[in-house]
């Protein structure tokens, strides 16, 4: 019998002597190189997976390059993969602030965290998404704070229905006033 939940074999434990990845992000004076085990980034990323397997270029020096992405919103990924959590606030958030900065952050966030399920999208990395969405509806919970224009990145970024756009509406239907919605409705016109 196969163990499960916290207990696994050790046969299926991914190789954290395995080589490391180097994945340059970004392009330009926003550069920046960041290393992840090759099981890790495989065992995380269909991408990777992919980008690993024997007759690319990437499979043999062991580098990515990802010129179009942000290195501040990488970064996230792994640290999400080395320890199973969303690294996203920024250091004084949550300390007293007046509203409007406040909502400010809050909505810098949350712009980051659609940014970042955008980037597992891209990465393949179903466990990134739901983490990454997971961390949104916490934040949006804790500063019962609706996001009003997350949607304009996320459905410029994003194909057809998927969990974020689900979220987005389901929140703006939810809490919305009539009067926005039509403001919102004639603006995408």
């Amino acid at each position: 019998m196969t163990p499960r939940g916290i207990r696994q074999l050790d046969t299926a434990a991914p190789d954290v002597g395995s080589p490391l990845l180097t994945v340059i992000v970004g392009i330009d004076d926003d550069v920046q190189t960041f290393y992840i085990h090759d099981d890790l980034a495989k065992l995380y990323s269909r991408f990777f997976a992919a980008a690993l397997a024997k007759g690319w270029k990437e499979a043999e020096d062991h580098i990515v390059r990802l010129p179009e992405d942000v290195p501040a919103r990488f970064e996230i990924f792994p640290r999400f993969v080395y320890f199973g959590k969303i690294y996203s606030a920024h250091h004084g958030q949550g300390a007293a602030e007046d509203e409007d900065e406040k909502a400010l952050h809050v909505g810098a966030e949350i712009t980051r965290l659609c940014e970042c399920w955008i980037l597992g999208d891209k990465l393949a990395s179903i466990a990134f998404q739901d983490a990454t969405l997971d961390a949104l509806a916490q934040l949006i919970h804790e500063e019962a704070m609706v996001p009003r224009n997350a949607h304009e990145t996320v459905y410029q970024h994003t194909a057809g229905p998927n969990s974020l756009r689900r979220l987005l509406v389901d929140m703006a239907v939810c809490s919305w006033s009539s009067e926005t919605l039509k403001t919102r409705r004639m603006d995408a016109a």
